[in-house]
């Protein structure tokens, strides 16, 4: 429901946004010559509306704050020998399951 209502804004080239999120709009693109990537013909390209996203200030922070601790985060490295019965051969249920 909330996809429809939004499609529907921006068909009616409506700026929609959603606190925290960011925020939907249209950007009109003119008619431009292309080509056609399999055969180097040259082709038509008619004008078009895309749907455009922004994404929020509150979102941005989200994710980089979560990127730098993960960054910060010291790496954790085993140093001791394995034990003996890490050694061992694995069980029959265990080998089932690496199959």
């Amino acid at each position: 429901m909330v996809l429809e209502c939004l499609a529907q804004a921006l068909r009616r080239n409506e700026r929609v946004e959603i606190r925290g999120l960011g925020s939907f709009e249209t950007r009109s693109y003119g008619a431009y010559k292309g080509r056609n990537p399999r055969t180097g013909d040259s082709v038509a390209v008619k004008p078009k509306r895309l749907p455009y996203f922004k994404v929020g200030k509150e979102l941005k922070d989200l994710i980089n704050s979560k990127l730098r601790r993960t960054q910060e985060m010291p790496t954790i490295r085993a140093s001791a020998p394995p034990t003996a019965h890490e050694h061992e051969t694995p069980s029959a249920s265990s080998r089932s399951r690496t199959r």
